[in-house]
């Protein structure tokens, strides 16, 4: 089972999941896509690619929240700076 070590299961193993690989986690959206197309519908699948996307189901799910996540942050982040002025209460 040494593949599966390295499996991430939270967004902080996903983060450097992706950083060991040298890839930014701007592109989360991407690999999720490319997830979501694996495998092609014309490829001839056996039994071993119909259990591997059962497997990549849990990285999809976390794929999808840390976007979601990482998204609302950015708009979060921007309404207090829009209602803070010249204040810093907020950012606390």
């Amino acid at each position: 089972m040494k593949a599966q070590e390295n499996v991430p299961i939270d967004s902080e193993s996903l983060e450097e999941f992706f950083h060991q690989r040298g890839v930014n986690m701007r592109y989360l959206g991407k690999v999720f896509k490319g997830l979501e197309d694996f495998p092609k519908q014309s490829e001839n699948m056996n039994i071993h690619l119909i259990q591997m996307m059962g497997e990549y189901k849990h990285i999809r799910v976390l794929l999808e929240r840390d976007v979601y996540l990482r998204s609302a942050k950015h708009v979060v982040n921007k309404i207090i700076k829009e209602e803070r002025g010249d204040s810093d209460l907020h950012l606390s």
